[in-house]
């Protein structure tokens, strides 16, 4: 069975890390924690990204990926940021209830 990622997945996990380098500094993760959430701005970047749509069935607006490339944008997030965000928690949550 060949694990490799595709060109796709390739694409994905690089906006992935393109977002977490802009937006998931030290400095903007502190302010968000004491501030008690995220700026719209950031929400939207990760939506412009194409990011916040996986997983989320196209009649709804979203891209109908697997869990896999939600696994792969929660993991290169995660190794940017070293936490876990409501971004990969509305992954979870979607992928759970979808």
């Amino acid at each position: 069975m060949d694990f490799s990622f595709s060109a796709e997945q390739h694409r994905l996990v690089k906006r992935a890390r393109e977002f977490g380098r802009t937006y998931l500094t030290e400095d903007n993760i502190r302010l968000w924690c004491n501030d008690q959430g995220i700026p719209d701005e950031v929400s939207r970047a990760y939506l412009d990204a194409g990011l916040g749509y996986v997983g989320i069935p196209e009649k709804l607006g979203g891209t109908s990926d697997s869990i896999t490339q939600q696994g792969l944008i929660i993991e290169e997030l995660s190794r940017i940021a070293g936490a876990s965000l409501p971004f990969q928690s509305q992954a979870i949550t979607l992928e759970l209830v979808g």
